[in-house]
């Protein structure tokens, strides 16, 4: 079984540039 790798960011203020970054740099595919 595989695990979905993607994650939606709502906001793109400081946090939730910040939590994309680092949600990126961890491999999953992100939608802000």
């Amino acid at each position: 079984m595989e695990a979905n790798k993607s994650v939606l960011v709502i906001g793109g203020g400081i946090a939730g540039m910040q939590a994309s970054l680092d949600l990126a740099d961890r491999g999953m595919k992100v939608y802000l």
